[in-house]
């Protein structure tokens, strides 16, 4: 029997059902959550718009469009899986059509959802399995579970702009019982438990009937690889003798160590120590000057892109949620050494002035890389006023895998 039953299907059934209970026969409908019914658009408004923004060390926020306002709407169906756990039938950016333009089941929309079998006790990470010997459906969506140990579905139901999870808290109402239950706008939805330098893939179904029946179309497939959090604070020189080095390298390896926090110290060390000035010759990570003198400037196959002003930093909605790529430019000579603007990344060896509530984009290469053409896109919020010799906070978004925008 189709696991994903149309309302073509469902009316049929309806007219044969006299005679086969004559002929002692019985028809099975025993739709779940694990095994949901499509709807027709009509029927049920599919959620769209998916994209995710990263809270750092494995938290991520989902935002989605929604336009639900039916009687039997009660939330939404959230999925999520291990990139490495699903197939390529579909990608990032496209729907998942459960249903074809007669509306009959898709196979291959079926199999591919069967792949996201989301489990409370290991989220996100084991893929679905067969059981009793035997391959048997099961789409599990992101839940709770109730004191009984089982499943509270849909996901999650409208609470303002928040879809929140259902639980024995927040009780699945529908609209026609709560009508502030009901979207049309922006929804977002928190979710935790994934592992720094994974990647992982989401979509969202509207529901009715506690989640056991579905829209027939989800919201495009959006993923994520989350990057590192690291909250410190830098002390800005004083005067031109001041200087600092910013290891990212030195960063990044603390990061991976389980010590983002106190990693720092030893990121940061005084310029003059070394002996070393900001210039394009030096293979170094990034400057911290003087504030009237340019404040940040990029060592050797370095760059630094502004991204512009965010007061609420990693969580302004506005943040563009990739950079732009690097390429090494035109060669000015051993003077100088290489330019690297595309996209308007500051050349190296010239500076960028440190502002309040500015992100920024440091864009490194692996370390003692000569001619790199791939980078490390670490993403820097300035959350202070910037004045010489004085504290300012920084939280930064450290890329785990080179390459990731």
């Amino acid at each position: 029997m189709k696991m994903l039953r149309s309302k073509f299907l469902r009316d049929s059934a309806k007219l044969v059902s006299s005679a086969l209970l004559l002929g002692g026969l019985a028809v099975g409908c025993g739709s779940d959550a694990s095994d949901p019914e499509a709807l027709t658009l009509d029927e049920l408004k599919a959620p769209g718009s998916l994209w995710i923004q990263d809270g750092g060390n494995g938290n991520a926020t989902l935002y989605w469009t929604g336009s639900n306002n039916e009687d039997d709407f009660d939330g939404y169906n959230v999925y999520g899986m291990n990139k490495t756990k699903i197939d390529s039938t579909y990608t990032e950016g496209q729907a998942i059509e459960l249903l074809d333009e007669a509306e009959e089941p898709i196979d291959a929309a079926e199999k591919y959802l069967s792949l996201f079998n989301y489990n409370p006790d290991k989220p996100f990470e084991e893929a679905a399995a067969a059981a009793d010997g035997e391959e048997k459906f099961s789409a599990l969506p992101v839940h709770q579970k109730n004191a009984d140990g089982e499943g509270i579905f849909p996901t999650c139901g409208v609470d303002g702009g928040v879809c929140k999870n259902h639980s024995t808290d927040f009780a699945r109402k529908t609209v026609g019982e709560i009508p502030e239950r009901g979207v049309n706008g922006t929804i977002s939805y928190p979710i935790t438990g994934l592992k720094v330098g994974e990647t992982y893939c989401f979509f969202v179904l509207s529901s009715m009937d506690e989640g056991q029946k579905v829209s027939m179309t989800s919201t495009n497939i959006a993923c994520i690889q989350p990057r590192y959090k690291s909250n410190f604070s830098i002390t800005i020189p004083s005067d031109e003798d001041g200087k600092k080095i910013i290891d990212f390298h030195s960063l990044l390896t603390a990061c991976k160590a389980g010590t983002c926090a106190t990693g720092n110290a030893a990121s940061i060390v005084d310029a003059g120590d070394l002996d070393r000035d900001a210039n394009a010759k030096d293979p170094g990570p990034l400057y911290l000057e003087h504030p009237f003198n340019g404040s940040i400037a990029a060592g050797k196959n370095v760059a630094i892109r502004d991204m512009g002003f965010y007061a609420q930093g990693f969580s302004d909605l506005k943040l563009p949620r990739t950079a732009p790529a690097l390429k090494l430019g035109t060669d000015l000579g051993a003077d100088e050494g290489p330019l690297m603007n595309t996209g308007g990344f500051t050349p190296a060896g010239r500076s960028r002035a440190l502002r309040k509530n500015h992100v920024y984009v440091i864009a490194v290469p692996e370390k003692d890389a000569t001619a790199p053409e791939t980078f490390y896109y670490h993403w820097v919020w300035i959350n202070g006023d910037v004045a010489a010799n004085s504290s300012v906070p920084v939280e930064m978004r450290i890329s785990h895998n080179i390459g990731i925008r």
